[in-house]
């Protein structure tokens, strides 16, 4: 959303339009399982996009509102959008190394690895 008209509330938000991905990600699912379970209207999604480009169009020319992990936009495409902190929702992801079947993985992404495995399983 643009800079200067941070909502206050979870009941605020479900009045704004949103700009999302496509219907039925788990982004989308997890946003309107959370509007339902704090007694709350799901979101009227009025844009449905998966490019960040049109996402960060929108915002900057309109009072809507989208989700989007902190790393989708650089430091430089958040001029003018106000990134709002949100305890209430919060959405793990997962994720996978894919590699070429017997490939051999160099000695620091191995230890990478192990590494990310071992924490994961903390």
């Amino acid at each position: 959303m643009r800079l200067g008209l941070p909502p206050a509330s979870i009941a605020d938000l479900s009045r704004y339009k949103w700009v999302l991905p496509r219907m039925g990600t788990k982004l989308q699912t997890e946003l309107n399982r959370v509007f339902l379970l704090k007694g709350e209207e799901v979101p009227v999604v009025n844009v449905l996009t998966s490019s960040l480009y049109t996402t960060r169009a929108f915002l900057r020319r309109t009072d809507m509102m989208t989700i989007l992990a902190r790393s989708a936009l650089s430091e430089k495409d958040t001029a003018g959008i106000a990134a709002l902190e949100q305890p209430w929702f919060s959405l793990q992801r997962e994720a996978f190394l894919a590699t070429l079947k017997g490939m051999k993985l160099p000695p620091a992404v191995r230890t990478a690895v192990q590494k990310s495995a071992t924490e994961a399983a903390e």
